[in-house]
């Protein structure tokens, strides 16, 4: 398998980037000799591994490159293995009419593999985390409900339109210099105590918080949430716009196939009751609330406790 890396050629566009990877490069007689060649630190001429002429009649080449003007038919590339278990390359090309490459340049490179390597194990590790935070703004912007993602002094690190627009309207909520304010004291107290709480309980702790503007009283379930680049991220989750009730549980069950109990403890969670919560009022020991919430996330294809609220808070807009 072919993963999408980071960069193949500066002028590239997005498109010609997506299209190589979506219809070329499992193919690429290149990409698939050096990935059977595997890692070995070492820059090879790619005429070693494929004929120039295999190459010169790929679909790649006369379907893709041509006709944006890249005519790549001399190459030299050194594979390495990365830290995830994959392997990473690093290519250098020259169109046809070019010269190959000659020997010393091939040892002049070689030269510098070491330090090409640490570059490329760098770069696949950003690319990593640019592609964990673009699903976390996936998934926030395209939520209805108002969601807050907040860094451990509460600074605002992204939103969505919802959460905008209470912003804007000073619905009990204000952003101070950048941060997540409460209008009245009382409540910014109970806001910073519900922040420190879930940074400093496990992971999966959860939360509550409320904030009330004029006569509406909005509920915002609060947890910590991973964060690609280490420190933890805060995640504040608003009320929907209905309570949670037997019909979100059924189509719940009925799109991933969780339990009674799996749905009726996600509903409760994304209401905004904590799992000690839960498990008082169901008289059972949190640990099995914590093995239902679990196994539901299993079979929501969920990373996170966060994730599977979201979608869970999402059920009811997409029925409507």
């Amino acid at each position: 398998q072919v993963d999408k890396m980071f960069a193949i050629s500066a002028d590239w566009s997005n498109e010609m980037v997506d299209r190589y990877y979506s219809e070329y490069a499992a193919e690429d007689p290149w990409t698939v000799a050096m990935l059977q060649a595997g890692g070995n630190g070492q820059f090879i001429a790619m005429q070693d591994l494929v004929p120039q002429g295999t190459f010169a009649n790929s679909e790649l080449r006369n379907e893709l490159l041509l006709p944006g003007g890249e005519d790549m038919l001399h190459a030299i590339a050194n594979m390495v293995p990365m830290p995830s278990g994959g392997l990473g390359g690093i290519t250098f090309y020259r169109g046809a009419k070019q010269r190959p490459f000659e020997s010393a340049e091939r040892k002049f490179l070689a030269a510098m593999s070491g330090g090409l390597n640490r570059v490329l194990t760098l770069k696949a590790q950003l690319y990593r985390q640019e592609i964990a935070i673009r699903d976390w703004q996936c998934v926030v912007e395209k939520t209805w409900s108002p969601v807050f993602v907040l860094d451990s002094q509460q600074k605002i690190i992204a939103l969505n339109r919802t959460a905008d627009v209470l912003l804007q309207k000073g619905c009990g909520l204000v952003s101070r210099n950048g941060r997540l304010s409460a209008v009245l004291p009382e409540r910014q107290h109970a806001l910073l105590d519900v922040c420190r709480a879930v940074l400093c309980g496990p992971i999966d702790a959860v939360n509550s918080f409320s904030v009330r503007s004029g006569s509406t009283l909005r509920q915002f379930t609060v947890m910590a949430a991973p964060n690609p680049g280490g420190e933890q991220r805060i995640v504040m989750i608003g009320d929907t716009p209905h309570k949670l009730g037997q019909t979100t549980i059924e189509l719940l069950r009925s799109r991933y196939r969780v339990s009674v109990a799996e749905a009726n403890v996600l509903c409760a969670l994304a209401e905004g009751l904590s799992p000690k919560e839960i498990a008082d009022q169901r008289d059972v020991g949190i640990e099995t609330i914590r093995t239902q919430y679990r196994s539901a996330m299993s079979k929501m294809d969920c990373s996170s406790l966060t994730e599977a609220i979201i979608k869970v808070r999402r059920i009811p807009t997409i029925r409507s």
